[in-house]
């Protein structure tokens, strides 16, 4: 008999720990890649922003939560998820951190 760390079952990852750490870490850099391979649909003025919504549910976010129905979070996972889906958002709006902490700035004072 064989062992490994890692096997795919159903298109998820199980991990020998039972733990979705690997899964979601893999399907981010997945929804990642499949983003990154968009950059220039994203950057695009001639498309309108609801276009570029739509193909961002269509594809990152498809490769990202496909069957995420059987994860159980944690805090720290879910604010991975979280991050890649502000960043991603951010991205597609054309928001930088700059204007970011600026306007956070402006709504301490």
């Amino acid at each position: 008999m064989t062992y490994t760390k890692h096997f795919k079952y159903l298109g998820s990852l199980i991990s020998y720990s039972l733990q979705d750490d690997y899964d979601i870490k893999s399907r981010i850099a997945a929804a990642t890649k499949a983003f990154g391979a968009l950059t220039k649909f994203w950057y695009n003025r001639h498309v309108d922003t609801h276009s570029k919504y739509l193909i961002f549910r269509a594809i990152p976010m498809n490769l990202l939560l496909w069957g995420c129905e059987a994860w159980s979070l944690r805090k720290s996972l879910l604010m991975k998820l979280e991050v890649f889906l502000t960043r991603n958002i951010r991205c597609i709006l054309k928001i930088s951190m700059f204007q970011v902490k600026r306007a956070s700035q402006k709504t301490i004072l």
